[in-house]
């Protein structure tokens, strides 16, 4: 590796690396599976004797290091900078910067004063800083010297050099939260099209990285770097930038993240040893997530492929031990029993055999699941955190919060709580070990009836692992409690999106839809349930149920063949307001009638529940975003002159209308509904809207539905809906 490249090559800010695939942990606690997905980094040999050999190499490498840092340390106590110079550039000649590398070396190097030395000995002291403080991710340190040798006079760099300096400078600018100050340097290295493709390549890296995954432009930024790093050659740096392709992708569009996963694969054709330990990573973690999209016989197969070539791996038990355990995993669930024990037999006697500690962990965990102590579980939070194994640690503290009687539900979230807390400054991170964390923090909440509460634990569990059905289902059962239907069908359509129209997935879509009030796109989506759901007759019975009742509210609000809300687009008709009103108002006249009402007492007249308005305007506001989504602006409670206003809708066309809702009848007169009209006129006018809605809870038995507003406003148009609210219908 040539210096140059050496500095390109870590000049990223965060450098992500091919795993040595993933031991998985799956356990079973009070009935609830716990999974882990972590790196588990391969013994080095497989005998004792080659282990040894090993740690002496790696031992005298690191010490290369620590002696190199000496020396030169040695010569700035006595000021003599020359010399330290000297020795730099020696070890720079006989490729000690080319070998792993530690933070006293850097410090000694930015100790030497370069304004004592000549300008040779200067541009080779700045250069190994600037390599150095790349190598340990600590650019900030290196930017002073990158941008004091791109303003160095005697210095002649190749064009291609300096870009790599300037990519030093623009990480330290990010990573200082210098953000759009480093992109745009960034930006201008890859979109020059005079720097070889190695340099725009690293450029684009860089630029994905300091992305998040979620924004388009660092999935964009990673397929740049990609077809840049295969221009140039770079295969296996291809492959690294693939695989930020597929972070970008894993959790919305997994069915893309499958497609590149087949891409890299086909990068990994030869017979090298480095192709053949990345492809069985590669295989490993596509089978992952085919398991993950229920693709079980596709996953199982990929599986064993990954066990076949790591038995060719010297070395790499580690890896043989995942790939063997996976193998068993989706071998059970693709319906291959008797392989799938064979798989587990072999991966049980592999590791014991290779002495894994995260296998011996592992079953100390299971052993502690089965027979919980105090004692054994602090024994084995020890033991991990002593071998550095975030997963364990986190499954041990899981295992305590769900197992330990002594603490107290406050001990329980505290603990949970300060184990997140450390998870967040772990490196790597896993976000596996987080969402089970997270999911356990939410189950007790939930336990001790902090619904609202455990409502925000499921969604980040969720967000951290999509694909765990257990934990999405906790999610829309909360959700649904709260009643929340709304939301819950938001994350229902956009888990459909992920992994397709499975059974239970569209009903739980089609009854949110419903509950919700979203009669328009519950019908067809009941349609779809009702074609999935052809060997099941009694979820049969409960969507004909749910359809016969979707279709009679429709029929009432004049919904049928209308299409309100055409979710394939972001535009919102302007008359597509006023429909929605209307099915809103059908529905809960249908639906929610009798919960704005009191129980009846005997020989006594209902009272309304207690605050109905602020009842209806949170089933409006569920309503409407579950409705529009974001293709709508839905705020609440706003300040409008003297008063506050109900809801106020924008939408994309800068269209904005106003909702007033009043209850009339019982207690409330027909002149207090009928203020609401002076209320709406006033408010739109200080808010400058172009349609207001009076949507009246209307619950008078005899004059149900006679206008309140006055003689129409044409300057400001204002549309009376009625709410059927009436508690006996005569």
């Amino acid at each position: 590796m040539t210096e140059q490249s050496h500095v390109g090559d870590t000049a990223q800010s965060v450098e992500e690396s091919i795993p040595t695939t993933a031991l998985g942990l799956e356990f079973n606690i009070q009935g609830q599976i716990i999974s882990f997905g972590h790196s588990l980094q391969a013994q080095s040999h497989d005998s004792k004797v080659a282990e040894s050999v090993a740690n002496s190499i790696a031992k005298s490498i690191r010490e290369i290091a620590s002696e190199l840092a000496a020396s030169i340390a040695a010569c700035n106590d006595k000021k003599d900078f020359a010399g330290a110079a000297a020795i730099v550039r020696k070890a720079r000649n006989d490729g000690n910067f080319a070998l792993p590398i530690n933070e006293p070396l850097l410090n000694a190097l930015l100790a030497i004063d370069t304004t004592t030395i000549d300008s040779e000995d200067r541009i080779i002291v700045l250069r190994c800083v600037v390599v150095t403080a790349s190598e340990l991710q600590q650019q900030q340190r290196g930017r002073n010297a990158a941008e004091a040798l791109l303003a160095e006079p005697a210095a002649n760099f190749e064009p291609d050099e300096r870009a790599a300096f300037e990519m030093v400078r623009a990480i330290a600018m990010i990573k200082s939260g210098r953000v759009e100050s480093g992109l745009f340097l960034l930006r201008e290295v890859a979109s020059n099209a005079d720097f070889e493709p190695e340099t725009r390549a690293w450029a684009w890296r860089n630029i994905s990285l300091a992305l998040h995954t979620s924004d388009p432009g660092a999935r964009h930024a990673a397929e740049e770097s990609t077809s840049a790093f295969l221009e140039a050659g770079k295969k296996h740096d291809a492959i690294r930038s693939l695989r930020r392709v597929i972070d970008c992708t894993k959790l919305e569009e997994p069915q893309v993240a499958v497609a590149v996963y087949e891409k890299a694969l086909s990068l990994t054709e030869t017979d090298s040893t480095v192709d053949r330990a990345l492809r069985v990573a590669i295989l490993h973690e596509s089978a992952s997530m085919l398991s993950q999209l229920g693709r079980h016989p596709e996953a199982f197969e990929r599986a064993k492929s990954a066990a076949h070539l790591a038995r060719r791996l010297v070395g790499r038990n580690a890896q043989l031990v995942a790939a063997l355990y996976l193998a068993s995993i989706e071998g059970r669930a693709s319906g291959h029993t008797d392989e799938a024990n064979e798989f587990e037999l072999e991966a049980q006697r592999q590791a014991a055999e290779s002495n894994l500690t995260r296998w011996r962990l592992a079953e100390q965990l299971t052993n502690l699941i089965e027979n919980y102590s105090q004692t054994a579980a602090a024994d084995l939070m020890r033991d991990a955190k002593g071998e550095g194994d975030e997963a364990i640690v986190s499954a041990v503290t899981i295992v305590q919060a769900r197992l330990d009687q002594s603490f107290s539900d406050g001990s329980k979230l505290e603990l949970l709580e300060e184990r997140l807390e450390a998870l967040e400054t772990s490196i790597p991170s896993d976000k596996l070990v987080g969402s089970s964390l997270q999911f356990t923090l939410a189950q007790l909440l939930e336990r001790i009836a902090a619904h609202d509460r455990a409502t925000g634990w499921f969604r980040r569990a969720h967000d951290a692992d999509p694909f765990d059905g257990t934990i999405l289902g906790s999610l829309i059962n909360n959700l649904w409690r709260r009643e929340l239907w709304g939301d819950a069908s938001t994350v229902l359509k956009q888990q459909i999106a992920r992994v397709g129209e499975r059974p239970d997935l569209m009903f739980a879509y089609s009854r949110s839809l419903f509950e919700s009030g979203n009669i328009s796109d519950a019908i067809p989506a009941l349609g779809k349930t009702w074609e999935l759901i052809v060997d099941r007759p009694g979820l049969r019975q409960i969507v004909s149920n749910l359809q016969s009742r979707a279709m009679r509210i429709a029929s009432e609000a004049r919904l049928i063949n209308a299409t309100v809300h055409d979710a394939a687009h972001s535009s919102i008709r302007v008359d597509a307001i006023g429909e929605a009103i209307r099915e809103f108002a059908a529905f809960i006249a249908s639906e929610k009638r009798l919960r704005f009402w009191q129980p009846k007492e005997k020989g006594r007249r209902r009272k309304w529940r207690v605050k109905p308005e602020q009842y209806g305007q949170d089933l409006l506001h569920t309503y409407l975003e579950g409705k529009f989504g974001r293709d709508a602006e839905i705020l609440e409670e706003l300040p409008a002159g003297a008063g506050r206003l109900d809801v106020l809708i924008r939408i994309a066309s800068g269209v904005s209308f106003v909702v007033e809702l009043k209850i009339c009848g019982g207690s409330y007169p027909s002149s207090y509904a009928a203020a609401g009209e002076l209320q709406l006129r006033h408010y739109m006018k200080n808010k400058n809207t172009q349609l207001g809605y009076l949507l009246v809870f209307d619950g008078r038995i005899k004059l149900f539905g006679r206008a309140l507003a006055s003689l129409p406003d044409f300057n400001v148009p204002v549309e009376e809906i009625f709410v059927d609210l009436r508690p006996v219908i005569t």
